[in-house]
């Protein structure tokens, strides 16, 4: 009798520890990679050029692109789709940068997250993920990825979901705020015709209230307990 009582016992607690095991690895794994924000579509030969100092076509440009997070997340890197200008420098600068009043932080506060990266030539996606400190996204609150020519004589297109609208002269700022040295620059939200990026985050842990200790060392008991029992039906 006793040798079958202790039989039960092993074989339930040994299930228990199994449970525990997979309960903790579930823990562990809820806090994976999430797409925060995305407008990624076919690549196109339109968008927005991205337009270096030394290029006499055109004027100095960049571009940013809003996006508004549905929740807490630290930034892990951004997707961009571009397409390289034949002839022309294919390399370009990304930054992120929080909202004021509709317009990007002061340029002292843009994060580069994308130093020296090059567009393909015939269009594609190419990720930035150069982020030395985290970067935090609250809910709700409106970002903007900018794009910026890396060298003077860099050209290229930052593709677009749909149709493009040819800018006007208006809708340059010749103001130069921020004290940003290009001479010109356009600001876009998410409407009819998308800038194509996509940011990438870690997503916080679903739980509105955190594990108490007790329980956390409760399941890790019963885990180990679990693990021996393993051990155990291993050797014998």
């Amino acid at each position: 009798m006793k040798a079958i009582i202790v039989m039960i016992t092993s074989a339930c607690l040994w299930r228990i520890g199994l449970i525990a095991i997979a309960i903790c690895l579930t823990a562990a794994g809820v806090q994976g990679q999430v797409v925060v924000f995305s407008s990624l579509t076919t690549p196109s030969n339109g968008g927005g050029d991205i337009i270096g100092g030394g290029v006499t076509t055109a004027p100095v440009t960049i571009w940013a692109g809003t996006f508004t997070p549905n929740g807490n997340f630290n930034l892990v890197d951004v997707k961009v789709t571009v397409v390289a200008e034949a002839g022309n420098d294919p390399t370009f600068n990304v930054f992120f940068s929080a909202d004021v009043t509709g317009t990007p932080d002061s340029i002292t506060r843009w994060r580069q997250i994308g130093f020296g990266l090059r567009a393909p030539a015939g269009g594609g996606v190419v990720t930035a993920n150069s982020i030395n400190t985290p970067i935090a996204m609250t809910s709700g609150k409106a970002y903007w990825i900018i794009l910026t020519p890396a060298n003077s004589q860099s050209r290229i297109v930052w593709s677009v979901a749909g149709s493009f609208p040819t800018p006007s002269y208006s809708e340059f700022n010749h103001t130069n705020p921020n004290n940003f040295t290009f001479e010109d620059r356009s600001w876009i939200g998410q409407g009819g015709f998308p800038l194509q990026f996509q940011v990438d985050g870690l997503a916080p842990s679903p739980a509105s209230t955190p594990v108490p200790p007790s329980l956390i060392l409760c399941l890790t008991g019963l885990a180990m307990v679990g693990l021996y029992q393993m051990r155990r039906r291993l050797i014998n």
